[in-house]
């Protein structure tokens, strides 16, 4: 299993303890609706939530980066990201438990801040993808800037 995959798996299975542990009801989405319309969880039968665990800035780094957050635009399929699918918030997780979202507030955000400007290595503000993936396309910001739109914090 690849290590970060597994690391979501793990985020994830974070994710629905603490949503328990708060009272809340949580359903697993299809694996269809998880790859085709982006979102994990369907909390108390109405809100649609996408989990994304930390992340490390490059596959081979010892450790994950806390303070910036990935944004898919477009999957490597050249399909839209989960950016813009059908999730109404997205969880991020932090070391103190998940910051939570509304996707389309983050849309905004993201298409404002990230810049056309493609890099070959995660850059905040700018534009990325992988070598040998032409058809992706992901943008990286600060979680700070998550601070400026709604949030909240799920402990």
């Amino acid at each position: 299993m690849d290590n970060s995959f597994k690391m979501g798996m793990d985020a994830e299975k974070r994710f629905v303890g603490i949503m328990k542990k708060n009272g809340h009801k949580i359903a697993k989405s299809t694996s269809d609706q998880d790859m085709f319309e982006h979102w994990d969880y369907l909390v108390n039968g109405k809100v649609k939530a996408e989990v994304k665990g930390l992340k490390k800035a490059r596959r081979s780094d010892s450790s994950t980066k806390n303070d910036w957050i990935y944004v898919e635009f477009r999957n490597v399929k050249g399909k839209d990201g989960w950016l813009y699918g059908k999730a109404d918030v997205v969880c991020f997780e932090q070391e103190e438990g998940f910051l939570v979202v509304n996707r389309s507030s983050l849309v905004e955000l993201a298409e404002t801040l990230v810049k056309t400007t493609f890099t070959d290595r995660p850059t905040p503000y700018k534009s990325y993808r992988r070598r040998n993936r032409p058809d992706e396309h992901v943008g990286v910001i600060m979680v700070s800037d998550l601070l400026t739109i709604g949030h909240k914090v799920i402990t």
